[in-house]
């Protein structure tokens, strides 16, 4: 026992270097047998080959007598059909079927289950009663080739990288030029081309006719006691980098009403009127100066005089045309035979010259004509032609786009909104004065 316990390290190191002993021993005899195996062991035998069919010269099968039995019953199999034919069980059913063969078969209108679609020819549901209408079986291809139905033909689609059986592609705006593809399919423009498309007009629209305010106020005329009008002056207050400035003119001179000397006007005549108005605070009549100055457009020698009485707004008497650009939101206030220009560089710009204005009491019933450098004359109205579109085909117009671009402002810089004040998206820190400028539509 005390022999066990000094020396059992010993013992089990003794027992383990047996076990490797004959494990080596057993992994040499495995590696000697494996160098007798032939490669004639290594070959799997093909089923069914236990037996071996022998032909005779004119290539029929020479069977021994007792192996024909077994033989015949091989060629039998190939001849009889795997699966029978579907045939009905009831020669009064309507459908036959075993399950594996597919009929037709239709959605019920009113319970939306499957049923045979010879329910349709009866007009009834055989699970809910429900009335069916007759089925509307969908046209062939006569050869336009247009796979998901939404109007633009195979071909047009795949050279101009639409998928060809995505209907919803029709009311996209691949490109972002705001036409969508079925439009420029209409129009036989190129869909993924920003540059080709309808003319720009269509995307246009009328808001609305306004006179522009002219910036020039009337303040006093002063005579001196001469009855020469050459010699009175004229107190007159132009507003010039948002401040009203007072200024002293004679007859025949000019005002420049705008930084870019785009507005003049000459001092034509002037009208000296001095009249006697009751005075409610002091209880008297008290006099006051009713003249009138007489100004002449010096830029458009054809533009009617216009009259300007002391302390009254003034507006040109051209009326002015407030068009958007449906996609960008953009603003263009052009009198009649002005030009502005539609588009950027990704779409390519083009210019129009407002040819003739149709002004009704309502804007809805009023137009513009438009003509572009090639001479093609458009019609916009309050709503655009693109628009129209898609309204008729009952789809929201801010769907169609990719990416709206962001709100643009209006060209004119005088150019104000209707409520009597200037867009506060331009100015939005100022404070308005108590003679703000405004334009009033045109009446």
């Amino acid at each position: 026992m005390n022999f066990l316990s000094k020396h059992y390290e010993k013992i089990v190191l003794a027992l383990f270097l047996l076990v490797f002993v004959f494990s080596l021993v057993y992994l040499i005899v495995v590696f000697s047998k494996s160098t007798e195996i032939t490669e004639a062991d290594l070959r799997v035998r093909p089923e069914g080959s236990e037996y071996e069919l022998i032909f005779d010269e004119a290539g029929n099968e020479n069977v021994p007598e007792d192996e024909k039995p077994k033989y015949a019953v091989l060629k039998e199999l190939g001849n009889e059909p795997i699966w029978k034919k579907s045939q009905k069980r009831d020669k009064n059913d309507e459908i036959a079927t075993d399950l594996l063969i597919p009929f037709v078969a239709a959605r019920c209108q009113g319970c939306h289950k499957i049923i045979p679609s010879i329910s349709y020819t009866k007009k009834k549901c055989p699970l809910c009663n429900a009335v069916l209408d007759a089925i509307k079986e969908k046209p062939q291809d006569d050869g336009s080739g247009d796979t998901d139905g939404d109007g633009m033909s195979d071909v047009y689609e795949a050279a101009h990288g639409l998928n060809l059986r995505n209907p919803g592609d029709k009311w996209e705006d691949l490109d972002a030029d705001g036409f969508p593809n079925f439009t420029e399919f209409k129009a036989k423009t190129k869909p993924n081309d920003a540059k080709s498309h309808p003319p720009l007009a269509d995307r246009l629209k009328l808001l609305r006719f306004v006179r522009k305010r002219l910036m020039i106020k009337l303040v006093n005329v002063q005579t001196n006691g001469e009855k020469d009008k050459s010699k009175w002056i004229v107190h007159v207050k132009l507003r010039k980098k948002r401040k009203w400035r007072l200024v002293f003119k004679n007859i025949g001179d000019n005002l420049t009403l705008d930084s870019k000397g785009l507005e003049v006007y000459e001092i034509k005549d002037v009208i000296y009127k001095m009249k006697e108005v009751f005075d409610k605070n002091l209880g008297q009549p008290m006099p006051k100066n009713f003249s009138v100055i007489i100004l002449q457009n010096a830029m458009d020698k054809s533009d009617k005089p216009i009259r300007v009485r002391i302390g009254r707004a003034i507006y040109a008497n051209k009326v002015v045309s407030v068009l958007e650009d449906t996609l960008t939101t953009k603003r263009f206030a052009v009198k009649e035979g002005g030009h502005f220009t539609v588009g950027n560089v990704a779409t390519g710009r083009e210019t129009y010259t407002i040819v003739s204005l149709n002004r009704k009491r309502k804007i809805k019933d009023s137009s513009v004509v438009v003509e572009n450098k090639k001479g093609e004359k458009f019609t916009i109205e309050s709503k655009s032609k693109l628009e129209k579109i898609l309204e008729a085909a009952n789809v929201d117009a801010t769907k169609t786009r990719k990416a709206a671009p962001a709100p643009g402002m209006m060209e004119d810089p005088a150019m104000l909104d209707r409520r009597g004040g200037r867009s506060r998206r331009r100015m939005p820190n100022r404070k308005k004065t108590p003679f703000d400028p405004m334009m009033p539509p045109a009446r």
